[in-house]
């Protein structure tokens, strides 16, 4: 069941979320009415058939989407973009392709990586820049995923990972 979508329109909808791509302005457009919300998607959904994310967002903006989730992970993975040598120019190239398209940042994804294990300062500082790069794009939500060893108790665990965050903050 779809809430807010009478019985009978149920099998329409069931159809066009079937063909999500070649649908999707028309279920953004249903999602937006129902729920008064603003629906986004990742970049780094498209990071597999995308050499950039400048590519990545044109494929969002095609698919009908208003509102983008910048994945630092396919930078990060790769040491393009914001971890490229001229990476505040890369960031006005990003600022002007979303003006272009008519699209907006509403939160970002830093890396995955290994926050607690010894000698995470690189990541640490990756984690930075991808702040400060969201400060720069004007994106006002970062998620930041927090660590774990197995090996590690509960409270060995929320220590180091409150190590990691304070960190951030400096």
């Amino acid at each position: 069941n779809f809430p807010g979508i009478p019985e009978g329109e149920y099998f329409y909808v069931q159809e066009i979320l079937d063909y999500k791509i070649k649908y999707s302005i028309i279920v953004i457009d249903l999602i937006r009415r129902m729920y008064n919300m603003k629906l986004a998607t990742t970049t780094g959904d498209f990071g597999q058939y995308a050499s950039s994310q400048e590519e990545c967002m044109e494929y969002i903006a095609q698919s009908g989407f208003k509102y983008i989730d910048y994945n630092f992970g396919m930078d990060y993975d790769r040491r393009i973009g914001v971890f490229s040598e001229d990476w505040k120019g890369y960031l006005e190239n990003v600022k002007r392709k979303a003006d272009e398209l008519g699209v907006t940042f509403v939160q970002a994804h830093s890396p995955m990586g290994k926050p607690l294990a010894p000698g995470n300062e690189a990541f640490t500082e990756a984690t930075k820049r991808c702040i400060e790069s969201c400060a720069e794009l004007g994106i006002p939500n970062i998620v930041v995923h927090s660590g774990y060893i197995h090996k590690l108790t509960k409270e060995e665990a929320f220590e180091r990972n409150k190590v990691f965050f304070m960190e951030l903050l400096r």
